[in-house]
């Protein structure tokens, strides 16, 4: 399994660093004397972090199916006690059949854990992702440069910090 899993995200990641080296920020850092490594560590990796959690989450996700289904088939080390051998074992001894439900629900419960625990961490990573560009396509869509934008959520305006004034929001 793991010797296939590397390709995929290894071609998603690639094509982001192919895309983010033509930025204008990762030029100017260029132009302003930052060496190949400084730009990699303070320019792209931040940027590609994300992409990087997402692909790993994705990765983990299909490792693990791919080792349950197997398991569950009987392809697995028999004395291992794993969640697709428990499963070949209720499939084996018929407990689905006799109707013993509680064999096959603690696997499928924790299966199933397992995997909405991994599908809202790859949503909160995309999340990032995207309010990353819109803020990023705001910037550059209105013109302005230079700016800094940083929500202060301890305000009661609940405006951008430049933008909040505290004494006008407490009077009113």
């Amino acid at each position: 399994i793991s010797s296939t899993a590397w390709l995929w995200p290894t071609r998603t990641i690639r094509s982001q660093v192919l895309t983010l080296k033509e930025r204008a920020y990762v030029e100017v850092a260029r132009l302003s004397g930052m060496r190949g490594l400084e730009i990699i560590l303070k320019e792209l990796v931040p940027n590609l972090l994300p992409f990087i959690i997402a692909s790993l989450v994705t990765t983990t996700a299909s490792a693990i199916l791919a080792s349950i289904g197997l398991e569950a088939l009987g392809l697995g080390p028999p004395d291992d006690p794993t969640l697709g051998m428990t499963i070949h074992r209720v499939i084996v001894y018929g407990g689905v059949i006799m109707g013993s439900w509680w064999w096959w629900l603690a696997p499928t419960i924790l299966i199933t854990m397992v995997f909405i625990a991994l599908y809202l961490i790859n949503l909160g990573t995309d999340e990032e992702i995207k309010i990353k560009e819109l803020v990023s396509l705001i910037i550059n869509l209105s013109g302005i440069n230079n700016i800094e934008v940083n929500f202060d959520t301890s305000k009661p305006c609940g405006q951008p910090r430049r933008n909040c004034d505290n004494t006008k929001a407490m009077s009113k």
